[in-house]
């Protein structure tokens, strides 16, 4: 929708209604066939993070879907809950292929509507820390805000900051993703004692 030249509004249909669908499952008209299964992450920073960890891994068969959290864990939730409905409705072929991790403690109740609507527990993953920060490498934190403090303590801080950041390194969430993404190699994937990489 916009505002003409006569302050109007008009409404643009797009040509492709294909290229629309492809880029809502995360990808783009140059792929040949749809992904194979489709992971629904919270927020932008979750996709920067996790995308890369599954280049590492060689996983091309993803298709990720950001539900537009972005710091709103309600639009967030909504977001994912519409799309599971939708899914289980109208894309049949997904229905045993999505998946969804969130990072940000969620009531039982929407964990049991969730579970329902992908048909399986093991298809969800509610991670144990309330943001993904936590999980990204350790030593990559360490590097990026120059202190040898432990990981939580530097996410604990860096999340209470606003705008967050710590000692005296000023980033925003979707930065700091983006710079622990470039700096993640593949042997950092190995970390057993990361709940999400296991």
């Amino acid at each position: 929708c916009f505002r003409n030249s006569e302050d109007k509004i008009d409404i643009k249909r797009p040509d492709d209604l294909k290229s629309v669908i492809f880029r809502l499952l995360g990808n783009t008209l140059s792929s040949f066939l749809l992904p194979e299964n489709i992971l629904i992450f919270e927020g932008q920073s979750d996709v920067t993070f996790l995308n890369q960890c599954l280049k590492h891994l060689d996983k091309k068969q993803y298709g990720i879907h950001n539900a537009g959290g972005n710091g709103n864990v309600n639009y967030a939730i909504n977001s994912i809950t519409n799309f599971l409905k939708f899914n289980e409705k109208n894309i049949p072929v997904y229905k045993d292929n999505t998946f969804v991790i969130v990072d940000d403690p969620i009531k039982d109740t929407l964990v049991r509507e969730w579970k329902k609507l992908l048909g399986s527990d093991e298809r969800l993953l509610v991670l144990n820390k309330d943001a993904i920060e936590y999980y990204y490498p350790e030593h990559i934190l360490q590097e990026i805000f120059s202190t040898t403090e432990s990981k939580d303590v530097i996410v604990r801080e860096y999340l209470q900051n606003e705008p967050n950041g710590y000692n005296g390194v000023l980033l925003p969430k979707t930065k700091l993703a983006k710079q622990v993404s470039e700096k993640l190699v593949i042997t950092d994937l190995d970390d057993e004692t990361n709940e999400l990489f296991t």
